[in-house]
């Protein structure tokens, strides 16, 4: 080949990119950007609604624990729920204020042998329930039953 002469590819060969062809790349590369900003903004919302999930499950777990731990002749059934709040951490609170958690605990005897008295023969249901301060929205609820003997 000398120097100054062009070689051909065919009749008709064009260089470069078509416009569809750009078209089509543009919109790929937004619709990843978009992906990766948005995964981006969820990040941090993902690891708070974990810590509200987990701090939930534990002041559940807690308070059934508790009530395991009293003994079957001291429970009593409550006609209103036990209510505790707690804050972020899952420090105890002595009201509503400041408080990100609220926690309800009910006892209700179940007459399990059908004779209609409540005694040693019957079981306890006990029941928790993890609320916002409000009681909009419910994080947990955990129940077990419990017999005279343990559970």
């Amino acid at each position: 080949m000398t120097p100054g002469r062009i070689r051909r590819r065919g009749s008709g060969a064009r260089r470069g990119f078509t416009y569809l062809e750009l078209v089509a790349s543009a919109m790929l590369v937004a619709i990843a950007g978009m992906g990766a900003i948005l995964s981006w903004r969820l990040a941090p919302q993902a690891v708070a609604n974990k810590r509200i999930t987990e701090m939930s499950v534990q002041l559940a777990t807690s308070e059934l624990e508790r009530l395991k731990a009293v003994k079957y002749q001291s429970l009593s059934d409550t006609t209103t729920p036990n209510v505790f709040y707690y804050d972020k951490n899952g420090s105890a609170l002595g009201s509503a204020a400041g408080a990100t958690y609220k926690v309800k605990s009910t006892v209700v005897t179940q007459d399990t042998n059908g004779d209609s008295l409540y005694d040693s023969l019957d079981l306890r249901e006990l029941t928790v329930e993890v609320w916002n301060p409000t009681e909009t929205k419910r994080y947990e609820q955990a129940q077990t039953l419990l017999a005279y003997g343990g559970i």
